[in-house]
């Protein structure tokens, strides 16, 4: 089956069915992951017959994938590859900083995932109980794409900076200006006080 046959899609009760066959396939509780239901995100062939599916908990920014399971081949290398691409252009599309699992760590590390460093560990979600051995994490954003995110922050940092410089010149011209006018609008006030008092016609 060629890559573009497959389809990702996340799960609805018309699928539940099909999950719970996957799931006690596996010797999983179906009354606790049925609460999750929507957690799962499900990989479909051009039938839209269940191949595999994977649950996906977001906290925050952090994704945390669990209970991977796949309808025929216990690890299909093909299904893993196809899964986990498509999963990650949506996770990225999400805007999620990490990913989180602890199934399969010798496929998981193939895809670049490893163990968190302990700056890392601090924004594991609940769920990956980060304290227990075998967390894997892998960054969604790639070397290149964070320099490049690097680089449009630190320009729109130095064009606000500008900006803000900017800003303080107007500022200070125009208050300058401000201070003139009074000046000037209080002299005058003065000069005009002054000359009305001295024409003012005296006591005799």
């Amino acid at each position: 089956m060629m890559g573009g046959s497959f389809q990702l899609k996340r799960a609805t009760v018309e699928e539940l069915p099909a999950l719970r066959w996957l799931w006690q396939r596996a010797n999983l509780s179906t009354v606790a992951l049925e609460r999750d239901l929507t957690d799962f995100y499900l990989l479909l062939d051009e039938d839209f017959t269940l191949l595999a599916a994977m649950g996906v908990h977001v906290e925050s920014q952090e994704a945390w994938l669990h209970h991977l399971h796949f309808s025929h081949d216990p690890h299909d290398p093909e299904l893993f590859g196809q899964f986990w691409e498509r999963l990650r252009l949506l996770l990225i599309n999400r805007g999620i900083q990490r990913a989180w699992t602890r199934q399969w760590p010798a496929a998981w590390r193939q895809e670049g995932f490893t163990d968190p460093s302990s700056r890392e560990s601090l924004h594991a979600p609940r769920r990956a109980q980060p304290d227990q051995p075998g967390l894997l994490v892998r960054s969604m954003r790639d070397a290149r794409t964070a320099q490049l995110i690097e680089k449009k922050v630190a320009e729109l940092s130095a064009l606000r900076e500008v900006s803000d410089r900017h800003m303080a010149q107007q500022t200070q011209r125009i208050r300058r200006i401000a201070y003139t006018i009074s000046a000037v609008f209080i002299s005058l006030l003065v000069y005009l006080t002054l000359r009305g008092i001295l024409t003012l016609p005296r006591w005799r």
